[in-house]
């Protein structure tokens, strides 16, 4: 409805659409096909129901990398496109962020997400992780990009197709007998992994910031409401139980993405560093979602660590060992290592401190891996 009520404006703009071009393949075949089916939505909206000028660019891979932007960017400047609208995956929510700051444009950034990870993404102030090839790694791309920012930027509108996250069938509630790859995440996975980044920053939110402890307060209450039935819950409960915890985490993913902070951010630090070189078959819902009982144990005592043990295996979450590729058995040393060359790179290229707790994060390291 949004877009709709801007749409005079918008047809007095050239729209660069970037959208998702991943390979639909395997296990992820399915939430493959919901990506490709929201962009064709998006497409056609566009064009043939707004009647917008538009020109595409696509991200061809999980995460996109510099080139990506040089591109998209190149492109835009060439058609003189002065808005940017996202459309798909979390990596093209990512890209479009990228492009969006890069331009300077004036005009809001919209962003249509088709998936729960890219929900997080298009609500992050982050400007989006990008992938450096040459380190195997996830960065920020400059330190000129913060989404929220007082430099002029654009803001962003984030439109929510209601229709796309009903179908519990398109989104697997939990992953029953290990049947859906990590590669995939599912409802469960994204109400952990939101559980986990609002404890996170409850860790590291500043005396009296009302603002956070209230997105905080919110997040954990729809992650749990989410996450709470699933110690009953099965493949075969009744549509209305599905629907309702995937109401519950589709909230909670929204309330978490606002919280996402770099810096001090357990999960995005390991994320960032580990999930190219160590994880690349991995979601990173997933793989935060197996972060959160060694997180509660060794962390925050906010919630049990047996009930974040317990819900998990109910949930089906894939154990962190067993999300590693396959022939690769690093030693939790050799992991933070990584860890803090991605750390020290970070500092490099946006001239800030990177601050981090190493103990906490091996702590988190060991307990999960032992799982």
């Amino acid at each position: 409805n949004h877009l709709k009520d801007i749409q005079q404006e918008l047809r007095r703009s050239t729209c660069l659409v970037v959208t998702s071009d991943e390979p639909v393949s395997g296990s992820a075949h399915k939430a493959n096909a919901v990506v490709s089916h929201h962009v064709q939505q998006t497409n056609f909206l566009a064009t043939a129901e707004m009647r917008l000028r538009t020109i595409g660019a696509k991200v061809d891979s999980a995460y996109p990398t510099p080139d990506h932007i040089k591109r998209g960017v190149d492109l835009a400047r060439r058609s003189g496109a002065d808005v940017v609208i996202g459309s798909g995956s979390g990596a093209a929510m990512d890209l479009a962020k990228c492009i969006s700051l890069e331009l300077k444009l004036e005009k809001p950034l919209i962003l249509a997400p088709a998936t729960l990870g890219a929900l997080m993404a298009s609500t992050s102030s982050i400007p989006g992780l990008i992938l450096d090839t040459s380190e195997e790694a996830l960065v920020l791309p400059s330190e000129r990009y913060n989404m929220h920012d007082d430099s002029g930027s654009a803001s962003v509108v984030v439109a929510l197709n209601d229709s796309l996250f009903k179908p519990h069938k398109s989104f697997p509630m939990i992953r029953a007998n290990n049947s859906h790859f990590p590669g995939v995440p599912t409802v469960a996975d994204a109400a952990l992994a939101s559980l986990l980044v609002a404890l996170d920053a409850n860790k590291n939110m500043k005396k009296d910031d009302e603002l956070v402890e209230q997105l905080i307060t919110k997040t954990v209450h729809h992650a749990m409401k989410a996450l709470d039935p699933l110690l009953l819950l099965n493949q075969e409960a009744d549509e209305n139980q599905h629907e309702q915890l995937l109401e519950d985490s589709v909230e909670a993913v929204l309330l978490a993405g606002q919280l996402l902070r770099f810096q001090e951010s357990v999960p995005l630090i390991l994320a960032s560093a580990l999930l190219p070189r160590y994880f690349p078959q991995s979601h990173i819902l997933t793989f935060m979602a197996s972060l959160l009982p060694g997180y509660c144990e060794n962390v925050s005592a906010l919630v049990d660590p047996e009930w974040a043990h317990n819900v998990s295996l109910t949930a089906g979450v894939t154990p962190l060992s067993r999300q590693m590729i396959a022939g690769s058995t690093p030693t939790v040393e050799q992991l933070l290592d990584c860890v803090d060359a991605n750390m020290s790179l970070l500092s490099s290229t946006t001239n800030a401190d990177a601050e981090y707790d190493y103990m906490l994060l091996e702590q988190v390291l060991q307990s999960n891996l032992s799982r």
